[in-house]
């Protein structure tokens, strides 16, 4: 079960929004809360792009039938991203953890939720860091500035 949860984590970690590692594996424990681990393995298959059902379940090698009724339960627990295309029909994406799903988890934070996620993120320490949390880098020599008449 576990070893779902950890291959999740490190999907999510992937994504320029990161889902840092823990000692503690506290993150596990967050996940879990959100995910089974059938919706765990079959989320670290998933892509920030969307894509359908059809070529999700070919990339985790699962049934495509229980692979749609999965994604769309996974919707609707504020887990991954649904959108429909004209000529394709549904499409599924994966949700980085923050900005993603963890702002779609409001009705299930309870005391348990909100400690292992402030551990998870290690907030104590954020708050103590002398580096800035964002940063702007720089990606050209001068930035012009421009003012549109309205």
């Amino acid at each position: 079960m576990e070893n779902a949860y950890r291959i999740l984590a490190d999907k999510l970690d992937q994504i320029p929004n990161g889902f840092p590692h823990t000692e503690s594996g506290v993150e596990l424990k967050l996940l879990a809360k959100l995910f089974t681990p059938e919706e765990a393995n079959l989320a670290s298959s998933m892509s920030l792009e969307h894509q359908t059902s059809e070529v999700i379940a070919a990339n985790s090698k699962m049934d495509e039938s229980n692979v749609k009724s999965l994604l769309i339960g996974m919707v609707r627990k504020g887990l991954i991203d649904m959108k429909k295309q004209e000529g394709v029909g549904l499409m599924f994406g994966l949700l980085p953890f923050v900005v993603g799903f963890y702002e779609r988890q409001n009705a299930k934070i309870d005391k348990e939720f909100a400690v292992n996620q402030n551990r998870a993120v290690g907030v104590g320490d954020l708050l103590d860091q002398s580096e800035d949390l964002l940063h702007v880098l720089r990606v050209s020599n001068d930035i012009v500035e421009l003012v549109l008449p309205f």
